[in-house]
């Protein structure tokens, strides 16, 4: 995604829009496993959850992930 069209999908985000975009993919589970290929850490409404892999299960609230278009096992 170039830089015009990151600015654009934080503009649609901040709108309430960004899930009419292309390069965003919904769908829905019980659970999620976030983790990297390099050391990285988890954040919760900013604040440090811990070191990834972590996993989230959901409950009856909705959990926003953002990740990029070219991500390895997303949208193709």
């Amino acid at each position: 995604m170039p830089g015009g069209a990151i600015a654009k999908f934080a503009f649609d985000a901040l709108r309430g829009r960004h899930t009419e975009s292309r390069h965003v993919t919904v769908r829905e589970t019980t659970s999620v496993v976030i983790r990297s290929a390099i050391p990285s850490a988890a954040q919760v409404d900013g604040e440090y959850l811990g070191p990834l892999p972590v996993r989230f299960t959901m409950t009856d609230v909705t959990l926003n992930i953002v990740v990029p278009d070219d991500f390895p096992g997303g949208p193709a």
